[in-house]
């Protein structure tokens, strides 16, 4: 186990205002990451007080933009006790579970991993439903097994089934420029708030001031593969190929979503022109981040980090109590135009 922690003030702290009133509670992220989520906390006027991840490099940048947070490099489940708010103080405490062992492709492609994942989001919901959190939520990805899970908590009978609710919120929805699909569970109330929350729509290029193309493409080649038959014991597939100017969404509207492992690129239909990747500046912009935010050094953990989180838009409407409020917050996250658009 490490402890990070830096003198240097973090560029969300001076974002945020150093005369920022004390917020209305505290703040704990487990598998926190690059800090997505503590970011929306802050915004909401939250104090993140600890932040947990076993992956080094996402921790070490969500210190340099979180100073004041404790934080600690470990693997949850800890086989210590973790330095919680004590009992009777007013605080949130927020986790997204590693989903890439859940999401569809994996499914029911390597059974042991799928099933060590859900066994760790089965721990986190024991964990906040047995902590003295005032309210709680987790993000995760809308499978079936993870919902099913999630149901066995609020069938009748269930020792906690009036203290959880969940929904799949699509993200676009909400001010994150891409139809980003999850799955939000957590206090009833707070889930329910998320619901209410008034509907705001956001383009590319609301978010980045100069966008390097007219269109997003992302990064597929082929998709849709069926069987068509087996040679020599071997299943064989067909594929739909998708040329350069397939697949291209215009800066006009939402963005491909941001997945951890593939950058998006930047298109010109019809011109020829090769694709550009996007920086991963540009990826935590798409992302809600605010401008400025600490990343990864390394190009490819830092898309990583940025692909895993929580948009931080998100959170601040999960846990801004006026409705009111959040349409400021969203105009001052992502720094770059800030303008908001229905279209």
């Amino acid at each position: 186990m490490c402890v990070l922690s830096t003198m240097q003030s973090c560029i969300h702290d001076f974002l945020c205002g150093a005369k920022r009133k004390r917020g209305p509670g505290k703040f704990v992220d487990l598998f926190c990451g690059i800090g997505g989520a503590s970011t929306g906390a802050v915004a909401a006027g939250y104090e993140v007080v600890l932040a947990v991840d076993s992956w080094d490099e996402g921790i070490a940048a969500h210190a340099r933009n979180h100073c004041k947070t404790v934080h600690l490099c470990l693997k949850l489940p800890s086989t210590r006790p973790l330095p919680l708010p004590s009992e009777g103080e007013h605080w949130h405490l927020h986790g997204s579970p590693p989903c890439t062992k859940l999401s569809i492709a994996n499914q029911e492609r390597v059974t042991h991993d799928r099933d060590e994942a859900l066994d760790l989001v089965r721990w986190y919901l024991d964990f906040a439903l047995a902590s003295t959190a005032t309210t709680w939520s987790m993000e995760q990805v809308a499978t079936p097994k993870v919902i099913a899970l999630l149901e066995s908590y609020r069938a009748l009978g269930a020792p906690h089934r009036t203290r959880i609710a969940f929904d799949v919120f699509d993200f676009y929805e909400h001010g994150v420029p891409q139809h980003r699909r999850r799955l939000i569970a957590g206090s009833p109330e707070l889930v329910a708030r998320l619901r209410r929350a008034p509907r705001v729509h956001r383009c590319v290029r609301d978010v980045i001031r100069n966008p390097r193309g007219t269109h997003v493409r992302h990064y597929m080649r082929y998709a849709n593969p069926r069987v068509v038959g087996v040679v020599d014991g071997k299943t064989k597939y067909s594929y739909s190929y998708y040329g350069d100017d397939d697949c291209c969404y215009p800066v006009t509207g939402p963005s491909h979503v941001i997945i951890a492992g593939h950058a998006l690129r930047w298109a010109w239909p019809g011109t020829g022109k090769k694709f550009e990747l996007f920086l991963p500046e540009e990826a935590a912009a798409l992302q809600c981040f605010p401008t400025g935010y600490a990343l990864p050094v390394n190009p490819r953990q830092a898309m990583r980090g940025v692909g895993n989180a929580l948009p931080p838009v998100i959170m601040t409407q999960l846990l801004m109590e006026k409705a009111r409020d959040v349409s400021p917050s969203l105009r001052r996250l992502p720094g770059p135009i800030g303008s908001l658009s229905s279209y």
